[in-house]
């Protein structure tokens, strides 16, 4: 099941491929991903029917342009 999702997340433009391999995170870097969904919940609410992509990569400030 694993492998089906990697792939996916791979193939996916958008998606983040830190996402592949999140069971290997230890329980603070666990904290971080819960923490960026958490907070992207209400972004969401807030933009109703309109649609966003968002991506954990947002709040990564050694990504450029972040």
């Amino acid at each position: 099941m694993h492998l089906k999702l990697n792939e996916l997340l791979a193939a996916n433009k958008i998606a983040s491929n830190r996402m592949i391999g999140i069971e290997a995170l230890d329980e603070e870097q666990l904290q971080q991903v819960a923490a960026f969904y958490v907070n992207l919940a209400p972004r969401a609410r807030e933009s109703g029917a309109c649609k966003e992509c968002h991506s954990i990569d947002e709040d990564d400030p050694a990504r450029p342009g972040n």
